[in-house]
């Protein structure tokens, strides 16, 4: 299949679009971009999307943690009152799990 870059730049598949759309090697991911006739990796495309699998891990290891340190503080003579009353109701709704 043919692999084209339009006036603007945008690569397609397919049948030529345009005379003016001229033919390039196909792209090896979404994350190239053609320069002086080659494709090359988009660095702030490969940074964003690390970025972004860097954030989902956070969110992933504080949703893991969060219970256990809860817990925790819970225990805690100083801990504070709201603290108490959301264990015990985290507690009473992992009892209807079982």
């Amino acid at each position: 299949m043919a692999s084209w870059l339009d006036s603007q730049g945008n690569y397609y598949e397919g049948d030529r679009a345009s005379l003016a759309d001229r033919g390039v090697p196909q792209r090896p991911s979404s994350d190239h971009i053609f320069v002086d006739g080659a494709w090359i990796e988009d660095a702030d495309k490969i940074a964003a999307k690390q970025a972004e699998e860097a954030k989902a891990k956070l969110a992933e290891i504080d949703l893991n943690s969060i219970r256990s340190i809860r817990e925790w503080i819970a225990k805690q003579p100083d801990c504070p009152s709201f603290l108490t009353v959301y264990e015990n109701e985290a507690i009473t709704e992992r009892a209807k799990l079982k």
